[in-house]
């Protein structure tokens, strides 16, 4: 009678001290099992992040230099007022057109501006005024259109000179820059 008894609790007590010793290592194996797959996914996704990396480097290896030199000039991420001063009056000199009043306003300077969301770019208002005859000033008008520079003109106003043909035209534009900084 004691051996069938004895024998129990022997499996009784070895399936207890099994299951204590056995259940918390199991336990960590699920874990580890749980880490394992995470590691697994996150090495996946590491492994899409460098391949698109390197589709994307390779895009922009294609681009040449003259085509980032347009770019840059079409929107620059360095302002350079004197240059674009200088490059609206060369094109009004190939008009014989002189410019005068000429003046540039960094839109990040104003306090409009700061209230605001951040953009990408920057607005730089630009006040010029020439004299000239209408037919020339609409060949410079065209020229600066065809320029690289990305110029919006926003309003062109004149009033009468004192030579005949000739008119004082005031025009108010709009270029833009890159904030690098974003």
């Amino acid at each position: 009678m004691w051996k069938p008894t004895i024998a129990i609790i022997l499996v009784l007590i070895s399936v207890t001290i099994a299951g204590l010793l056995v259940y918390p290592a199991y336990g960590d194996m699920i874990a580890l099992k749980e880490k394992q797959e995470r590691f697994a996914s996150a090495l996946e996704k590491a492994d899409q992040i460098d391949k698109k990396s390197k589709e994307l480097s390779a895009k922009l290896n294609s681009i040449s230099e003259d085509d980032i030199d347009q770019l840059n000039r079409l929107l620059p991420s360095d302002f350079d007022k004197i240059r674009l001063l200088n490059d609206l009056s060369g094109i009004a000199a190939v008009h014989g057109i002189s410019t005068t009043n000429a003046s540039i306003i960094d839109s990040l300077n104003t306090e409009h501006d700061v209230q605001r969301e951040r953009k990408d770019y920057s607005e730089i208002t630009i006040d010029l005024s020439v004299t000239a005859k209408y037919k020339t000033f609409i060949e410079y008008l065209k020229d600066i259109a065809s320029s690289l520079q990305l110029l919006s003109i926003n309003s062109v106003s004149f009033s009468a000179h004192d030579q005949d043909d000739e008119y004082n035209f005031n025009i108010k534009a709009t270029t833009y820059k890159f904030n690098k900084d974003i």
